[in-house]
């Protein structure tokens, strides 16, 4: 199944999916880039989906942020080699976000680089109760001021309506 463009906020973005969690960001106030940058990681081209900046309160976040990408289902072996390589090559943590947006239905993957030994380490959230750390971490560790609950988010990102090459909200 091809997935359906769509345009919501200035963006064109791949998918229906891609748009709905563009929603979910912007509900909690998390400012983000669309396919901001590309990068050949190994010899193969790569676009992330989403660059996420760190709010910059001081030099010590200048230029700092998250990469996010955005997938239907859970991710392959390439995908996973392909983010092990972004998070090393660029020095910017990342996570995947596999499946529908909801409360509990879908994936969280995060890549964390050591800063000590320049290691990727992998963390996939599992239980149910772990989305809860997720918010945790966009609110304190990203320290982006978060403007709603995440169950409304997710609502707001579900609910979300898009017409076909128009745009959306």
């Amino acid at each position: 199944m091809k997935p359906i463009e769509t345009v919501y906020k200035g963006y064109r973005f791949r998918s229906r999916l891609e748009a709905r969690w563009a929603v979910f960001l912007d509900k909690l106030g998390i400012p983000y880039e669309y396919e901001k940058e590309g990068f050949e990681l190994d010899g193969e081209w790569y676009l992330p989906d989403f660059w996420l900046p760190l709010p910059e309160a001081d030099d010590r976040h200048k230029g700092s942020g998250y990469w996010l990408e955005i997938k239907p289902l859970s991710l392959s072996e390439r995908e996973k080699w392909l983010l092990d390589r972004l998070v090393r090559d660029t020095g910017h943590n990342a996570y995947a976000f596999a499946d529908n947006v909801g409360f509990k239905e879908f994936e969280v993957t995060k890549w964390g680089l050591r800063r000590q030994t320049g290691e990727v380490s992998m963390f996939k959230i599992e239980e149910p109760d772990d989305y809860l750390w997720l918010y945790a971490n966009l609110a304190l560790f990203n320290q982006w001021d978060l403007k709603c609950n995440i169950v409304d988010a997710f609502n707001a990102a579900r609910s979300a309506q898009f017409e076909h090459g128009k745009k959306g909200i």
